[in-house]
C-alpha cells in the first residue's frame, strides 16, 4: 500500500488528469488488454470500483489441494452477487487487481484512509460503497478474472495456511462469537455428512445413507466453479480451512495477529 501511495501522489504532483486508477501487485500478470476491459466495464456499467481476483497460481500438489477451498469460502464470507449490487451492505475487493475511479477514491479519504487496514483491499471497497454524504455514488464490481492470474507460489501447506491464518479472524472481526459459529457450521455442513455416511455402514436405513452421500457429493459439486477458477484438478482442504481460521484466533489471543512473515499487524487486544 505504501508504493500505491506513492504512485497516486506522484500522478498527483504532475497533474496527470488520470480519471482511474488500476492499484495492483507487482506478482500478477495481466493480459495485454487487462486495463481496457476494466475501463470499459467501469464505464459502462457506471462502476467506482471494478475489482477481479485473479486466477491464483495451481501448480503444485499443495496448490491444488487447498487454493480451491480457500477461493470457495472466500466467496462464501462475500458473496460477489451481494457486493455488486447497490441495495447489499456487502463490500469486497481483491487487491491483486482493482480499478478505481479517482474521483471516488478521493471522496473515501485516499488510499491514506486504510493505512492501519489490515485487509486493505477489503477496507477499501467498503469505504467506496459506503462512503457518507456522496448522493451520486456509483457500486462497486467484484468477479473472478479469465485471464489475469498470480504467479505468487504456494508450494508447501504451511505457506497457504499462513495466508489465510494472516486474516481469518480480521474477517470475523475478532468475534469468539463469530469464530465458533463458523467452525461449527463448517463441521455440521462439510464433516458430518460423510463422516457419518462411513461409519453408519449397513447399520442404518438405506435412505439415510443416500442422504448423507447425496449431500456429500452436492458438497463437492459447490467447489466446482472454484476448482475451475484456479485450473485445479482436486478438490479438498476444507478441515485445513477451518484449522487455519482457529489458528488465526490462537495467534492473535497471543499477540501475534496478522503475522505476516516477521511482521505482526493486527492491533493488539487492547487497541482492538
Amino acid at each position: 500500500m505504501w508504493a500505491q501511495s506513492q504512485g497516486i501522489a506522484a500522478i498527483d504532483k504532475l497533474g496527470l488528469p488520470a480519471e482511474f486508477l488500476l492499484l495492483t501487485d507487482a506478482d500478477i500478470h495481466h493480459p495485454a488488454d487487462a486495463a481496457t476491459q476494466l475501463v470499459a466495464r467501469t464505464i459502462l456499467e457506471d462502476r467506482d470500483l471494478v475489482s477481479l481476483m485473479v486466477r491464483l497460481r495451481c501448480d503444485s500438489l499443495w496448490e491444488k489441494a487447498l487454493i480451491p477451498a480457500f477461493v470457495f469460502f472466500f466467496a462464501k464470507l462475500y458473496p460477489f452477487t451481494w457486493v455488486n449490487d447497490e441495495k447489499k451492505t456487502t463490500a469486497d475487493a481483491a487487491g491483486g487487481c482493482m480499478l478505481v475511479r479517482r474521483s471516488a477514491l478521493a471522496e473515501a479519504s485516499g488510499i491514506e484512509s486504510i493505512r492501519q487496514e489490515l485487509i486493505d483491499d477489503c477496507s477499501l471497497a467498503q469505504r467506496i460503497k459506503h462512503r457518507a454524504g456522496v448522493r451520486d455514488a456509483r457500486p462497486i464490481r467484484l468477479d473472478l478474472a479469465e485471464s489475469s492470474e498470480s504467479l505468487r507460489p504456494y508450494d508447501s501447506w504451511r505457506e497457504i495456511w499462513n495466508m489465510i491464518a494472516r486474516t481469518a479472524f480480521t474477517q470475523l472481526h475478532y468475534s469468539p462469537l463469530m469464530l465458533s459459529s463458523t467452525v461449527i457450521s463448517m463441521f455440521v455442513i462439510y464433516l458430518v455428512p460423510p463422516l457419518f455416511a462411513l461409519a453408519a455402514g449397513a447399520r442404518v436405513a438405506g435412505v439415510v445413507r443416500v442422504g448423507a452421500d447425496v449431500h456429500r457429493v452436492c458438497a463437492d459439486a459447490a467447489l466446482l466453479p472454484a476448482i475451475d477458477a484456479v485450473g485445479a484438478v482436486a478438490a479438498g482442504g476444507r478441515a485445513v480451512i477451518c484449522e487455519a481460521t482457529i489458528g488465526s484466533a490462537v495467534r492473535y489471543w497471543n499477540g501475534k495477529g496478522g503475522q505476516w512473515k516477521v511482521r505482526l499487524q493486527a492491533p493488539t487486544q487492547e487497541g482492538s
